[in-house]
């Protein structure tokens, strides 16, 4: 998910200078995410990371908003829904980021899709339920310009035990 993400911050970015900045906002899913970002675009943007484990998306749409400081230099890269899908409440989930989106069109977003649940079978009503939303994300989002969708890599290997989180290998 690293080199993706960093592709895709790097090209939301016609010129690199020292002033960007780089917000990570989300759930549990977001938790050291931007070391890692970090490590690989310091010379060219400021990496800060806000997680709030176990929030829904309108509490980090919430959090985002208080906090919004980017500019169109700016990249917000916001891991939310998870929590909303595992809750069959990915409905609000879609309200809530196109919300954001609509709301903050003087920067680039980029939504991170939820991940499957490797610790549920593939037919579980959660999993069954993150196809169905990301497909809307990414339907969602095409009218907006200054947003991307990042679909989060799949490979169960990246994922730790409990298959929710990422592991170190990512």
């Amino acid at each position: 998910m690293t080199n993706k993400l960093i592709t895709v911050i790097v090209n939301h970015q016609s010129s690199l200078m020292k002033e960007h900045k780089v917000l990570i906002i989300g759930d549990s899913r977001a938790r050291n995410c931007a070391a890692n970002v970090e490590t690989d675009v310091r010379d060219n943007f400021e990496v800060q990371e806000l997680v709030k484990p176990g929030a829904g998306t309108d509490i980090l749409v919430n959090s985002a908003n208080n906090i919004m400081s980017l500019s169109k230099s700016g990249v917000l890269i916001f891991c939310g829904g998870a929590n909303n899908v595992g809750k069959k409440n990915s409905t609000k989930a879609l309200q809530h980021s196109m919300d954001f989106i609509k709301t903050n069109n003087h920067t680039n977003i980029i939504l991170v899709t939820v991940p499957p649940r490797y610790d549920l079978m593939q037919s579980s009503c959660v999993n069954s339920e993150i196809k169905p939303f990301k497909r809307q994300l990414k339907k969602m989002v095409k009218a907006y310009q200054h947003t991307s969708v990042l679909d989060m890599d799949n490979d169960r290997k990246l994922f730790t035990t409990h298959s929710l989180h990422l592991n170190g290998a990512f």
